[in-house]
């Protein structure tokens, strides 16, 4: 049987709480976190780690995937203060389902391209 990834979750709202509940359902491990903490106590019951960082996150997932409100949010939960890019390592695959700026896109996106080649676990 195939391994499957480690899928990180941010951002348990109403769309992503049930996305992230739909993963787990099909048996990924998942780690979840969400900027306001109550938000993940849906999650507690099941197994899944929640991360108090967004770093925490990036730190032990393959593939990382996001539903965030805005492009303050992914401003914050990118590139903020034990953000997900601070902890990030090449070769994680990182999905945005927010609606936000395709500049800041741009932005992430070539944040993450400098991150190390070194893997970080």
């Amino acid at each position: 049987m195939e391994k499957l990834p480690v899928v990180g979750f941010v951002g348990l709202g109403a769309m992503g709480s049930r996305m992230a509940r739909r993963l787990i359902d099909s048996g990924h491990r998942v780690i979840v976190y969400n900027r306001s903490p109550p938000r993940t106590e849906t999650f507690r019951h099941l197994e899944v780690e929640i991360a108090e960082t967004p770093a925490r996150v990036a730190e032990h997932a393959d593939v990382v995937c996001g539903c965030l409100l805005d492009g303050r949010a992914v401003e914050n939960v990118y590139a903020g203060r034990d953000g997900l890019v601070e902890a990030s390592r090449s070769g994680q695959v990182f999905i945005e389902h927010g609606t936000f700026d395709p500049c800041l896109a741009e932005t992430v996106a070539s944040r993450l391209d400098e991150r190390p080649s070194s893997t970080r676990r």
